[in-house]
């Protein structure tokens, strides 16, 4: 199962920290490592809940001297038809640009699911980050996508 995804952010973050609130997705120890860009960052991602899942939206909150600064949100949905399925687990990845001033401060996240669609249509989650209308979106452009595809 492929998942589409896309994150690139513009922060270096150096606390490794994750979050593992009770829900439907376990979010594994967050890494990052050099990569020629900058960095990438790493960490996996587990459905242990007892629903298949048709989307979510992963967020990475950046945090400087203990404040809030930013957010990123990834969506990850499967292809048509495919589910991320209770004890299936993925590894989710996007790259972390350098710092433009090595001088500035450095910063920490927080790594959570913020929001779930199940198969069956059920949600769960806060969506403080709003990731319920990119997961939207984005089952929509997919759905165009294999309607377009189909032979006529």
């Amino acid at each position: 199962m492929r998942f589409m995804m896309a994150l690139v952010l513009a922060f270096a973050m150096h606390s490794q920290s994750a979050s593992t609130a009770d829900g439907p997705i376990a979010v594994g120890d967050v890494s990052i490592r050099a990569h020629q860009h900058g960095s990438e960052f790493v960490c996996s991602i587990s459905n242990v809940g007892s629903k298949p899942i048709r989307a979510y939206a992963f967020v990475l909150e950046v945090f400087r001297d203990g404040r809030p600064i930013g957010a990123f949100t990834q969506i990850g949905t499967p292809g048509p038809g495919t589910f991320f399925n209770p004890g299936q687990s993925y590894k989710v990845s996007g790259f972390i640009l350098k710092k433009k001033d090595p001088a500035a401060p450095d910063f920490d996240y927080r790594a959570i699911v913020d929001y779930v669609l199940f198969a069956d249509g059920s949600e769960w989650g806060a969506d403080v980050h709003k990731g319920s209308v990119r997961v939207a979106k984005q089952l929509e452009a997919l759905q165009l996508r294999h309607e377009q595809a189909q032979p006529r």
